[in-house]
Protein backbone atom coordinates (compact mmCIF):
# COMPACT_ATOMS: atom_id res chain seq x y z
CA UNK A 1 0.00 0.00 0.00
CA UNK A 2 1.42 3.40 -0.98
CA UNK A 3 1.30 6.80 0.66
CA UNK A 4 -0.81 7.97 -2.31
CA UNK A 5 -3.39 5.33 -1.38
CA UNK A 6 -3.46 6.70 2.16
CA UNK A 7 -4.06 10.17 0.76
CA UNK A 8 -7.01 8.88 -1.24
CA UNK A 9 -8.49 7.35 1.91
CA UNK A 10 -8.78 10.83 3.40
CA UNK A 11 -11.40 11.60 0.75
CA UNK A 12 -13.82 9.31 2.58
CA UNK A 13 -13.54 11.60 5.60
CA UNK A 14 -14.17 14.66 3.46
CA UNK A 15 -17.27 13.12 1.87
CA UNK A 16 -18.83 12.11 5.18
CA UNK A 17 -20.84 15.00 6.59
CA UNK A 18 -20.35 13.82 10.17
CA UNK A 19 -16.59 13.26 9.88
CA UNK A 20 -15.67 16.28 7.75
CA UNK A 21 -15.31 18.74 10.65
CA UNK A 22 -12.04 20.68 10.71
CA UNK A 23 -10.80 19.14 13.96
CA UNK A 24 -11.24 15.64 12.50
CA UNK A 25 -9.13 16.60 9.50
CA UNK A 26 -6.50 18.06 11.87
CA UNK A 27 -6.32 14.78 13.80
CA UNK A 28 -5.93 12.85 10.54
CA UNK A 29 -3.04 15.08 9.53
CA UNK A 30 -1.41 14.63 12.94
CA UNK A 31 -0.94 10.91 12.32
CA UNK A 32 2.03 9.26 10.67
CA UNK A 33 1.44 6.32 8.34
CA UNK A 34 4.17 3.72 7.93
CA UNK A 35 4.04 1.09 5.22
CA UNK A 36 5.66 -2.11 6.49
CA UNK A 37 7.53 -4.63 4.39
CA UNK A 38 6.94 -7.62 6.66
CA UNK A 39 3.55 -9.28 6.43
CA UNK A 40 1.54 -10.63 9.35
CA UNK A 41 -1.42 -12.89 8.76
CA UNK A 42 -3.48 -11.34 11.54
CA UNK A 43 -2.79 -7.65 10.83
CA UNK A 44 -4.04 -5.18 8.24
CA UNK A 45 -3.51 -1.83 9.98
CA UNK A 46 -2.67 -1.00 13.57
CA UNK A 47 -2.60 2.23 15.57
CA UNK A 48 0.45 2.64 17.79
CA UNK A 49 0.86 5.43 20.32
CA UNK A 50 4.05 6.14 22.23
CA UNK A 51 4.35 9.19 24.45
CA UNK A 52 7.70 10.03 22.91
CA UNK A 53 6.74 9.59 19.26
CA UNK A 54 4.14 10.80 16.81
CA UNK A 55 0.99 8.61 16.78
CA UNK A 56 1.44 6.11 13.98
CA UNK A 57 -0.75 3.79 11.95
CA UNK A 58 1.23 0.83 10.67
CA UNK A 59 0.06 -0.47 7.30
CA UNK A 60 0.73 -4.12 6.49
CA UNK A 61 1.40 -5.50 3.00
CA UNK A 62 -1.73 -7.66 2.99
CA UNK A 63 -3.78 -4.46 2.62
CA UNK A 64 -2.78 -4.34 -1.04
CA UNK A 65 -4.84 -7.47 -1.69
CA UNK A 66 -8.09 -5.75 -0.66
CA UNK A 67 -10.42 -3.51 -2.60
CA UNK A 68 -9.86 0.26 -2.17
CA UNK A 69 -13.02 0.44 -0.07
CA UNK A 70 -11.86 -2.27 2.34
CA UNK A 71 -8.41 -0.70 2.55
CA UNK A 72 -10.08 2.54 3.56
CA UNK A 73 -12.22 0.71 6.10
CA UNK A 74 -9.18 -0.88 7.77
CA UNK A 75 -7.24 2.38 7.99
CA UNK A 76 -10.17 4.51 9.15
CA UNK A 77 -10.98 1.91 11.80
CA UNK A 78 -7.59 2.61 13.39
CA UNK A 79 -8.01 6.36 12.97
CA UNK A 80 -11.31 6.16 14.84
CA UNK A 81 -9.59 4.53 17.80
CA UNK A 82 -7.34 7.58 17.91
CA UNK A 83 -10.40 9.84 17.88
CA UNK A 84 -11.94 7.90 20.76
CA UNK A 85 -8.76 8.41 22.78
CA UNK A 86 -9.01 12.16 22.09
CA UNK A 87 -12.68 12.34 23.05
CA UNK A 88 -14.01 13.29 26.48
CA UNK A 89 -13.44 10.71 29.20
CA UNK A 90 -17.09 9.76 29.47
CA UNK A 91 -17.41 9.09 25.74
CA UNK A 92 -16.09 5.55 26.02
CA UNK A 93 -19.02 4.81 28.33
CA UNK A 94 -21.38 6.51 25.89
CA UNK A 95 -20.11 4.19 23.18
CA UNK A 96 -20.14 0.96 25.19
CA UNK A 97 -23.68 1.60 26.44
CA UNK A 98 -24.81 3.25 23.17
CA UNK A 99 -26.32 6.16 25.07
CA UNK A 100 -28.76 8.33 23.20
CA UNK A 101 -31.59 10.76 23.99
CA UNK A 102 -35.25 10.38 23.08
CA UNK A 103 -36.73 12.87 20.63
CA UNK A 104 -39.71 15.14 21.13
CA UNK A 105 -41.59 13.20 18.43
CA UNK A 106 -41.03 9.92 20.27
CA UNK A 107 -42.32 11.40 23.53
CA UNK A 108 -45.33 12.84 21.69
CA UNK A 109 -46.07 9.47 20.08
CA UNK A 110 -46.31 7.85 23.52
CA UNK A 111 -48.18 10.68 25.24
CA UNK A 112 -50.76 10.97 22.44
CA UNK A 113 -51.56 7.27 22.62
CA UNK A 114 -52.41 7.50 26.31
CA UNK A 115 -55.52 9.39 25.20
CA UNK A 116 -56.51 6.94 22.48
CA UNK A 117 -58.42 3.70 22.53
CA UNK A 118 -55.76 1.37 23.91
CA UNK A 119 -56.26 -1.12 26.72
CA UNK A 120 -52.77 -1.31 28.24
CA UNK A 121 -49.24 0.06 28.17
CA UNK A 122 -48.25 -3.01 26.18
CA UNK A 123 -50.80 -2.10 23.51
CA UNK A 124 -49.38 1.42 23.29
CA UNK A 125 -45.83 0.12 22.83
CA UNK A 126 -46.91 -2.46 20.24
CA UNK A 127 -48.74 0.19 18.20
CA UNK A 128 -45.48 1.95 17.35
CA UNK A 129 -43.90 0.73 14.13
CA UNK A 130 -40.21 1.55 14.63
CA UNK A 131 -37.91 -0.21 17.12
CA UNK A 132 -36.36 2.92 18.63
CA UNK A 133 -39.84 4.43 19.12
CA UNK A 134 -40.96 1.24 20.86
CA UNK A 135 -37.87 1.26 23.09
CA UNK A 136 -38.55 4.85 24.17
CA UNK A 137 -42.20 3.99 24.86
CA UNK A 138 -41.11 0.96 26.88
CA UNK A 139 -38.96 3.15 29.14
CA UNK A 140 -41.85 5.53 29.72
CA UNK A 141 -44.34 2.72 30.33
CA UNK A 142 -41.98 0.98 32.77
CA UNK A 143 -41.49 4.21 34.71
CA UNK A 144 -45.23 4.70 35.01
CA UNK A 145 -45.91 1.13 36.10
CA UNK A 146 -42.98 1.13 38.55
CA UNK A 147 -44.45 4.21 40.21
CA UNK A 148 -47.93 2.79 40.56
CA UNK A 149 -49.65 4.58 37.71
CA UNK A 150 -52.43 2.32 36.46
CA UNK A 151 -53.14 2.54 32.75
CA UNK A 152 -56.76 3.44 33.44
CA UNK A 153 -55.66 6.78 34.88
CA UNK A 154 -52.76 7.42 32.53
CA UNK A 155 -54.75 9.88 30.44
CA UNK A 156 -54.45 12.37 33.31
CA UNK A 157 -50.64 12.21 33.39
CA UNK A 158 -48.48 14.77 31.63
CA UNK A 159 -45.31 12.72 31.16
CA UNK A 160 -43.23 15.87 30.61
CA UNK A 161 -44.20 17.26 34.02
CA UNK A 162 -44.82 14.13 36.11
CA UNK A 163 -41.86 13.50 38.42
CA UNK A 164 -40.88 9.92 37.49
CA UNK A 165 -40.92 10.64 33.73
CA UNK A 166 -40.11 14.35 33.67
CA UNK A 167 -36.37 14.13 32.99
CA UNK A 168 -36.62 11.39 30.38
CA UNK A 169 -39.66 12.92 28.65
CA UNK A 170 -37.87 16.27 28.67
CA UNK A 171 -35.12 14.64 26.56
CA UNK A 172 -32.53 15.16 29.30
CA UNK A 173 -31.84 11.54 30.30
CA UNK A 174 -29.98 9.09 28.09
CA UNK A 175 -31.10 5.55 27.44
CA UNK A 176 -29.17 2.60 26.05
CA UNK A 177 -29.55 1.55 22.44
CA UNK A 178 -27.70 -1.73 23.06
CA UNK A 179 -30.84 -3.92 22.80
CA UNK A 180 -31.28 -2.66 19.24
CA UNK A 181 -27.68 -2.31 18.06
CA UNK A 182 -27.01 -5.89 19.13
CA UNK A 183 -30.03 -7.02 17.11
CA UNK A 184 -29.75 -4.85 13.99
CA UNK A 185 -25.98 -4.30 13.62
CA UNK A 186 -23.19 -6.70 12.64
CA UNK A 187 -21.21 -7.71 15.71
CA UNK A 188 -18.08 -5.73 14.82
CA UNK A 189 -20.08 -2.52 14.37
CA UNK A 190 -21.97 -3.05 17.60
CA UNK A 191 -18.85 -3.74 19.64
CA UNK A 192 -16.08 -1.70 18.03
CA UNK A 193 -16.18 2.09 17.68
CA UNK A 194 -13.49 2.01 15.02
CA UNK A 195 -15.49 -0.37 12.83
CA UNK A 196 -18.66 1.68 13.27
CA UNK A 197 -16.90 4.94 12.33
CA UNK A 198 -15.15 3.38 9.33
CA UNK A 199 -18.35 1.75 8.13
CA UNK A 200 -20.12 5.12 8.37
CA UNK A 201 -17.45 6.84 6.27
CA UNK A 202 -16.93 4.13 3.65
CA UNK A 203 -20.19 2.18 3.45
CA UNK A 204 -22.76 4.57 4.97
CA UNK A 205 -23.51 1.90 7.59
CA UNK A 206 -25.46 -0.08 5.00
CA UNK A 207 -25.14 -3.29 7.01
CA UNK A 208 -27.27 -1.84 9.84
CA UNK A 209 -30.63 -3.44 9.22
CA UNK A 210 -32.97 -0.64 10.28
CA UNK A 211 -32.82 3.01 9.22
CA UNK A 212 -33.93 4.37 12.58
CA UNK A 213 -31.29 2.35 14.43
CA UNK A 214 -28.68 3.52 11.92
CA UNK A 215 -29.67 7.17 12.40
CA UNK A 216 -29.47 6.84 16.18
CA UNK A 217 -26.06 5.16 15.90
CA UNK A 218 -24.77 7.99 13.68
CA UNK A 219 -25.89 10.50 16.32
CA UNK A 220 -23.87 8.64 18.95
CA UNK A 221 -20.78 8.58 16.72
CA UNK A 222 -21.19 12.29 15.98
CA UNK A 223 -21.47 13.16 19.67
CA UNK A 224 -18.28 11.25 20.43
CA UNK A 225 -16.13 12.70 17.65
CA UNK A 226 -17.39 16.22 18.34
CA UNK A 227 -15.66 16.00 21.73
CA UNK A 228 -12.39 14.73 20.20
CA UNK A 229 -10.67 18.11 20.15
Amino acid sequence: MTKDAVSRISHYIDKCQIASASHIRAHWQSLEFKVLSKDWDTETARLFIDDNDKPTVFLYPCLSRFTPEHQAFCVLREFAQFLLLKASDEMETHWKQKLTLPTQDQIDAFATRLNQDFKSYADVVASLKSPVDRLVATHLANAMMANGQAFAGATNVNVRKWGPTQEFAGCRRYFSLVPLTSAYCPREIDRDFGSAFASMCVYDLKTVLHTQVKDALVQIIERIINTAR
